[in-house]
């Protein structure tokens, strides 16, 4: 595959791989980092890449199995340390029409939801973030991490049940 045909297939993917990415590592600097290692392997293997039917799920998956891989490496546990992620911003928006208290409640909520989140274990933060802020599909969280659909299945739930007790909790105190 020659650098003009690779350039027409691959790069008008670049924004929807990158929205992926930042969404499963919450980080903007680590998210194009990423992306470039994967349009690198990408050209590595450019001559192969004629024979994939569907480029824009190979891609997809490449991008997510790096996310993957960098969620779990040292560095990724490093950064987390460091870095408090914001994901209240990727709470879907509301009506546009909505009143602006209750917009101040979603967004205060959310805020709150992402810091529960940033305090449940590794791996429950992990797969919270592979499902909803990465949108992952159950059978794509079970490739990507080698866990059981059933594992996965407890693994979130104890996630959310932890959630909502603690969101309850913050509820309770502040209305007494």
């Amino acid at each position: 595959m020659e650098s003009e045909e690779f350039k027409r297939l691959f790069i008008p993917l670049a924004d929807k791989l990158y929205r992926i990415v930042r969404r499963l590592v919450d980080n903007d600097e680590e998210a194009k980092d990423i992306i470039q290692d994967a349009y690198l392997k990408l050209w590595e293997i450019r001559d192969q890449l004629r024979e994939i039917e569907n480029r824009e799920a190979f891609c997809v998956r490449l991008v997510k199995n790096q996310a993957l891989d960098y969620l779990k490496s040292a560095r990724y546990k490093n950064a987390c340390d460091s870095i408090s992620g914001d994901m209240a911003q990727e709470i879907p928006q509301t009506e546009k029409n909505a009143d602006p208290l209750s917009e101040m409640i979603r967004t205060e909520n959310g805020a709150i939801v992402s810091k529960l989140i940033e305090h449940l274990p590794q791996q429950q933060k992990e797969l919270i973030r592979l499902r909803h802020y990465g949108e992952c599909s159950m059978e794509e969280i079970v490739g990507l991490t080698g866990i059981s659909a059933g594992n996965v299945r407890t693994i979130l739930s104890r996630a959310r049940k932890k959630i909502k007790e603690e969101f309850e909790k913050i509820f309770e105190y502040e209305h007494r």
